[in-house]
This record gives C-alpha cells, structure tokens and sequence, in this order.
C-alpha cells in the first residue's frame, strides 16, 4: 500500500471523502460540493484541486488550492450548521453559543470544525474535534498558529493579551471577559497544544501586559516555564 501524502490526507480528512489514483498522476473521488461521483481531482504534488462538474458561486469551474478548499467547506459547513447545534455544543462545552458562532465553529458530521488563521487573517487550517473521544487534531501539513493570533497581529495598541492553553480555554476566556468592562478591549488567544509554544510568537506580544493562563498541572507549568524563558529572551 502507498503512503498518503500529508495533502491526500487533509483532503480526505477534512472532505470526509476517499481518493485513489487516476490518470496523468492525480488523484479522484467524489466531490463533497456536488456529490458527483469520481469527479473531484487532487494533484498530489501541489494540493491543486478540481471538480469537473460544480461550479462556484460567480458560475465558474470550482477550483483551487488548499487555502481555496479550506475556504469553501468552510463556507459550505457554515451553511449546514444550524442554531441547534450551536446550541447542543454549548450545553456540552459550557461555553456560550454566541461565542461558537463568533469564532465560526462549525459542524461537520459528528465533529466540530475550528477555522485558524494566519498572521494575514488567511484561513489556514481547520482543526477537526472529535465529540466522541474528546481529541483535538489539526491538518496534515498544516502550520500550527496562535488560535487568535490574527486579531493579536493587527492591534497596535498596547492591551491586556490572556493566553490560554488549547482552543477550548481560549473560548472559555474570551466569553468570561467580554462580561469584564475593565478587559472588554483584551484580546484572548490559545496556543494549540499542551507542549506548543513557538519561538516565532514571542515578537507578537512585545508591548502588551500578557496574562498566561496554561493548566494547573505538570504540563502546564512546564510550558509556563517556557513561554516565560522564551519572552526573557527575546527582550533582553
């Protein structure tokens, strides 16, 4: 059996769909736009990809690359998820259902989609939750980012950052302090695993009062330890 390349995995991954091989060296399957059967073709080599049935919403051939797919199911998941899911999520993560729909979760299937996005605010990535064993996962290939890093890049401003540890927390947080009048202009990010925090973030926080808000337990301490050495270092 071949390897799946990191782009045939997130393809089939995120588009809930099966791929094999086809003529000239891509790889086919069935289009989860149209529903078309073997008519969605992937170029293995640079994530290129097409339907040859679909059209997109200006009437032209559906197409793209990655950052383009990554668009488009996200807009067709938007579309699909309804206020009743938001609110069975909501119930279930104690988190308040405006605050899912702000950060544009959105369902697929059983599982949960959360868009991130780079400093340019450019989708980058769609971390797939799984409801039935709790894990969180991101995209093969896909550049691990600050969960809100993009709003962070763009203020100017000296603010109040809280960071917190995985997406779940980040959320938590940003709706408990949208309720705070003193921290209503605070950003809020996450990092987006227990053990992940990025040299490249430091610069981000320069000239901001930055909270770090990781878990009460060894692992959190730990990426305490080093988020804090990490911005020790980079403004000494």
């Amino acid at each position: 059996m071949l390897t799946k390349t990191p782009l045939q995995n997130l393809y089939e991954t995120l588009g809930e769909i099966e791929l094999s091989g086809a003529t000239g060296g891509q790889l086919q399957g069935n289009c989860l736009f149209c529903g078309k059967s073997n008519h969605f073709y992937v170029n293995p080599e640079n994530g290129g990809w097409d339907c040859k049935v679909c059209q997109d919403d200006d009437g032209e051939p559906r197409k793209g690359y990655v950052e383009q797919f990554l668009e488009q199911l996200h807009e067709l998941r938007l579309e699909e998820t309804t206020n009743r899911g938001y609110d069975n999520l909501s119930k279930q993560r104690g988190i308040p259902a405006d605050t899912l729909r702000r950060n544009l979760l959105v369902k697929a299937g059983d599982d949960w989609l959360f868009p991130t996005y780079d400093v340019k605010g450019k989708l980058n990535d769609l971390r797939r939750w799984n409801s039935r064993t709790g894990e969180m996962r991101g995209s093969a290939g896909q550049e691990l980012v600050l969960f809100g890093g993009e709003k962070l890049a763009k203020r100017k401003k000296p603010s109040v950052v809280f960071v917190c540890e995985g997406e779940w927390d980040k959320l938590a947080m940003e709706s408990t302090v949208r309720k705070v009048a003193e921290f209503k202009n605070a950003i809020v990010v996450g990092v987006p695993g227990a053990a992940i925090f990025k040299n490249e973030w430091v610069g981000s926080f320069k000239g901001h009062n930055v909270y770090v808000l990781f878990d009460n337990d060894s692992t959190g301490s730990n990426l305490t330890a080093a988020a804090g050495c990490l911005y020790m270092r980079y403004f000494q």
